[in-house]
């Protein structure tokens, strides 16, 4: 079987030791948590491999993947990560990863020393006559624009 880049970058080996810490530190104190988080790592994994043969993916499904990764991440770091959106057509097709990278990329390097437990992040699609312009935010971070050409 041969897997896709985008496959093999996203799965990294520290990023899934430490979701598995976190889901054995929780067995004990909070089963159900525990329970969650391995629904929740299941399902970005399964998403990963759906996702890593295809050129493009609805915004639904991207947004679902987005959803799986703030769960274990709010599990992992004992935050409240929430996500918000605005003016988004689920119905419409990005490259895959587009904003789960970036919301990735904000929990590991942006909010780092934040002491705020909830952090939301926020991603609006505004139309012009030509584009649908994609901005991605986080309280405290810079803006992180992607542009997707119709």
């Amino acid at each position: 079987m041969e897997f896709d880049p985008i496959l093999i970058c996203s799965i990294q080996p520290h990023y899934l030791l430490n979701s598995l810490h976190a889901i054995t530190g929780w067995i004990s104190k909070n089963p159900q948590k525990a329970s969650d988080m391995v629904s929740s790592l299941s399902n970005e994994f399964l998403g990963l491999l759906k996702f890593s043969n295809e050129k493009s993916i609805l915004v639904n499904d991207e947004i679902e993947l987005c959803q799986s990764h703030l769960t274990i991440m709010s599990n992992r770091k004992l935050n409240d990560y929430q996500l918000k959106t605005e003016n988004l057509d689920s119905t419409k097709k990005i490259p895959p990863l587009i904003f789960h990278t970036i919301i990735e990329n904000g929990i590991k390097h942006e909010l780092q020393g934040q002491e705020s437990p909830h952090v939301s992040f926020f991603i609006r699609c505004d139309k012009n006559n030509v584009n649908e312009i994609y901005t991605v935010f986080c309280k405290g971070s810079r803006k992180v624009k992607q542009q997707n050409p119709d």
